[in-house]
C-alpha cells in the first residue's frame, strides 16, 4: 500500500467531486474534464517515456494517460513500478486524462490482464491508455530520438509499435517475424481529436513473444516469379516477405522502382532510398501489396546481383495498349485486357503535336492514329527534344504506365523516359504539305497524260492526307485548349470561359460561382512517390472532380499545378457547396496512399467556393479572389474542407467591423 499525504488542492468555488477511478476519469467529455476534477488514483505504470512526456498507469478499472510534463514524482518512474496519483482532469489530446499531478512510487506491481479487442472496435479508439494485447507481422522499422518505431500488420490491418527500451538487434529479430505484443494500446488521432489508427506503447522487450521467427537470411527466401504476386492461390499467405529477381526497368524515386523477371512486372516501394539504375540485377525482398493500385512489393530491401543486364522491349501501337472493350468478354476480362502492357517496358511510334514544361516534369504529347498518348522526359533528354520539330516521326522505348478510372477501366497511357537513347526520330516534319501535292499533281498532268491511272492513285493520297491533317488540326485544337498530362481545361482556356460566364451571368442576372481546390500536401506525396507518383495522383484527382460536378456545362481546368479550378454558371452558393463537398468526398474516397505526409493520411484536397450574384459587380478578378480567400481559409482551417467566401466575409465583418467586404 502507497502512503501520500494529498496536497491541498485549489478547488472551485463550486465543489466538485473527487474521481478515484481511471475509468471515471476517462468516462468524462471533454467538455467536463476542463473543469479540473480533483483525482486521486491507485494504480501500476504500464508504460513510460519522460523524454517524450509520456505516461500511462492503469489501476483495477482502466488505464489514463498523465501528462508528466507538468506533474512532480518522487522518484524514478518505471514501468511495473506501483503509483498514487493525486491531480486534476484535462481534456487531453484524445480522451480525457489526468494533469498537475503529483506522483509517488512504490515498489513493484503486477501487470494488468491485457485486453484482446476486436479490430472494429480497436479503430474506433474506445479502448485508448488500456493494456492490451495485439498480434501481427512486423513489416519495417526506424529508430528515431531513441525511439524504436515498428510497422506491424494484422488481419484488421496496420498498426505502428513504440519503444523506448529495445535490442540493437531489432532488424534482423523483428522484421518479418510474426507476434504477439503486449503493450498500452492508443489512439492515432487528427487535430480534431478523430481516431484514424492505431498505436501500442510497447514498454520492454519482454512483452514481445516470436510466434514465427523472421528468415535468418532474406536473401536466401525461395524465389517468386513476379506475376505470383496477387495472383489466386489458396493457401497463399501474403503477410510474409517473398523474394523476387529481376531486372529494374525504370527507377521512378530512390524509393520506387519498377522490376521485370521476363514473365511479370512489380512496381517495388523500397524501406529505405536504393542507388538501383535501369538495367542492373537486382534480388528484392518485400511484402505482396498494393503499390499505386497495382501489385507489388512495399518494404522492400534489395541487393544487386549483377550491371546492366537489359529487358526486351515490346513492339506495341498505342491502339493495342488502349484496345476497345470485347463486349462480349465479361467486366473482369475487359479490366485484364487494360493492364496488358501496364509497367511493361515498350516502343510505341506515334507524332509529336506538342512540348510541355509542366511543375514538375517536361512532358511530350503525340499522337498515332486516333490514340493520343504522353511521355514523360528526364532531365538528360531535355535537350533533345528541345531540337525537335512539331510533326517528327518518333519511336519511344519507356515504361507503360496506364491510367485507370474509379472503375478499373483503362482510359490513358504515358510512357516513362529512362535516358535520350529511348528517343529515336523516325522522320522530321514532313514536307508534303497540301500545297505542295496539289502543285506535284499539276505538274504530272501536264507532263504524263497518259499517266492516268497513277494521278488517280495521287489524288486518292491526297484526299486521305486532307483527311489526315484535318483530323491533325482538330487534335492540335484540343491540345492547345488542354492540360496534356490531365485533360483538364489549361489555364488560358479557363480564363477564357470564366470571361465568358461571368459577362454571360451579368447580362442575365443569374449566379454564378467558382469552386477552387487544391491537393493536400502534394509536395509531401511527389517527395515519397517521385514525380511519375505525383502524376498519376493529379490525373485520378481530375477524374473524380469531373465525376463529381456533374453537369455538361461546368468547366473543369487546372488552374496551376496541383490546383484546379470549377466554374459553375447559373448556380448559388448553396448549390455550389453541396457540388464543392461532393468534390471532397470523391477525392477522399480515391483512397490515394500519401505515406510522405506529416499524418500519413490519405490524399485529400481542401476547397474554396465564390459566388457573384445579381446585385454584385460581376467581375472575373472578384469571383477568382473570393474563391482563393475561401480556399486559404480552408487550408487554415486544417485542410480537407470546403469552405464559403461568404462565411469568410461573415468571420471578417465580426471580428473587424467596417473592414471586411461585403458578401456577394
Amino acid at each position: 500500500m502507497l502512503l501520500l499525504v494529498a496536497p491541498a488542492l485549489s478547488l472551485p468555488a463550486t465543489l466538485l467531486p473527487t474521481l478515484t477511478t481511471a475509468a471515471s476519469v476517462r468516462d468524462l467529455p471533454a467538455a467536463e474534464a476542463t473543469k479540473e476534477y480533483p483525482v486521486h488514483i491507485r494504480g501500476v505504470i504500464t508504460y513510460v517515456n519522460v523524454a517524450n512526456g509520456e505516461l500511462f498507469v492503469q489501476d483495477r478499472t482502466a488505464g489514463i494517460f498523465v501528462f508528466v510534463r507538468n506533474s512532480r514524482y518522487s522518484g524514478p518512474l518505471e514501468w511495473g513500478k506501483q503509483v498514487e496519483v493525486i491531480g486534476v482532469t484535462a481534456p487531453g489530446d484524445f480522451s480525457s486524462s489526468i494533469t498537475n499531478a503529483e506522483i509517488a512510487i512504490g515498489g513493484a506491481g503486477a501487470m494488468p490482464r491485457p485486453l484482446r479487442p476486436a479490430a472494429d472496435r480497436l479503430l474506433t479508439g474506445a479502448e485508448d491508455s488500456q493494456w492490451g494485447e495485439l498480434k501481427g507481422v512486423v513489416r519495417s522499422g526506424r529508430e528515431n530520438s531513441g525511439v524504436l518505431s515498428l510497422n506491424v500488420v494484422a488481419a484488421g490491418g496496420g498498426f505502428l509499435v513504440l519503444m523506448k527500451d529495445y535490442p540493437s538487434n531489432w532488424s534482423s529479430w523483428l522484421v518479418d517475424a510474426r507476434v504477439t505484443l503486449d503493450g498500452v494500446l492508443a489512439a492515432a488521432f487528427n487535430e480534431h481529436r478523430q481516431a484514424v489508427g492505431v498505436r501500442m506503447f510497447v514498454p520492454a522487450v519482454e512483452f514481445i513473444h516470436i510466434d514465427d521467427p523472421a528468415p535468418a537470411s532474406p536473401f536466401d527466401l525461395p524465389l517468386a516469379s513476379a506475376v505470383s504476386v496477387g495472383s489466386f492461390r489458396a493457401d497463399t499467405d501474403e503477410s510474409r516477405r517473398i523474394r523476387v529477381r529481376g531486372t529494374v526497368t525504370a527507377v521512378v524515386s530512390p524509393s520506387l522502382v519498377y522490376l521485370s523477371d521476363g514473365d511479370g512486372n512489380l512496381p517495388v516501394e523500397l524501406d529505405r532510398p536504393g542507388s538501383a539504375e535501369p538495367g542492373d540485377r537486382m534480388d528484392m525482398v518485400g511484402f505482396p501489396s498494393q503499390v499505386d493500385g497495382r501489385p507489388g512489393l512495399k518494404n522492400a530491401i534489395s541487393r544487386l546481383i549483377a550491371r546492366g543486364d537489359g529487358v526486351q522491349t515490346q513492339r506495341v501501337t498505342a491502339s493495342e495498349i488502349l484496345a476497345p472493350q470485347d463486349q462480349n468478354a465479361g467486366s473482369g476480362l475487359n479490366i485484364a485486357a487494360g493492364t496488358r502492357y501496364d509497367l511493361k517496358l515498350v516502343a510505341v511510334e506515334g507524332t509529336l503535336v506538342q512540348k510541355s514544361e509542366g511543375p514538375h516534369a517536361r512532358t511530350i504529347t503525340l499522337t498515332s492514329l486516333d490514340r493520343i498518348f504522353i511521355a514523360t522526359i528526364p532531365e538528360s533528354a531535355q535537350k533533345f527534344v528541345d531540337e525537335l520539330g512539331i510533326g517528327s516521326q518518333l519511336r519511344l522505348t519507356g515504361v507503360c504506365l496506364v491510367n485507370f478510372d474509379e472503375y478499373h477501366q483503362a482510359q490513358s497511357f504515358r510512357l516513362l523516359i529512362r535516358r535520350t537513347n529511348d528517343l529515336a526520330v523516325l522522320s522530321s516534319p514532313p514536307f508534303l504539305t497540301l500545297g505542295h501535292a496539289l502543285w506535284i499533281i499539276g505538274f504530272m498532268v501536264l507532263s504524263v497524260i497518259a499517266a492516268t491511272t497513277w494521278i488517280s492513285v495521287l489524288r486518292h493520297q491526297v484526299a486521305g492526307r486532307t483527311e489526315e491533317l484535318r483530323q491533325a488540326n482538330e487534335r492540335l485544337g484540343r491540345v492547345a485548349i488542354e492540360d496534356s498530362l490531365t485533360g483538364a481545361a489549361n489555364r488560358r482556356r479557363f480564363d477564357q470561359m470564366l470571361a465568358a460566364e461571368v459577362s454571360r451571368a451579368g447580362r442575365t442576372r443569374t449566379p454564378v460561382s467558382l469552386v477552387m481546390i487544391d491537393i493536400d500536401r502534394f509536395k509531401a506525396l511527389n517527395d515519397r512517390y517521385g514525380h511519375q507518383g505525383g502524376d498519376q495522383c493529379l490525373v485520378r484527382v481530375v477524374a473524380a472532380i469531373r465525376q463529381a460536378a456533374g453537369r455538361a456545362e461546368d468547366v473543369v481546368a487546372r488552374y496551376g499545378g496541383e490546383e484546379f479550378a470549377v466554374i459553375l454558371p447559373n448556380a448559388g452558393d448553396e448549390a455550389a457547396m453541396n457540388r464543392a463537398e461532393k468534390i471532397r468526398r470523391a477525392v477522399e474516397a480515391l483512397g490515394i496512399p500519401n505515406a510522405g505526409a506529416p499524418d500519413g493520411h490519405d490524399v485529400t484536397v481542401s476547397v474554396g467556393v465564390g459566388t457573384l450574384w445579381p446585385g454584385s459587380t460581376y467581375s472575373a478578378d472578384n469571383l477568382v479572389g473570393f474563391a482563393d480567400r475561401a480556399l486559404y481559409q480552408a487550408k487554415q482551417n486544417g485542410r480537407n474542407r470546403v469552405i464559403s467566401w461568404g462565411a469568410v466575409a461573415v468571420e471578417m465583418s465580426s471580428t473587424e467591423p467596417g473592414s471586411g467586404e461585403a458578401c456577394v
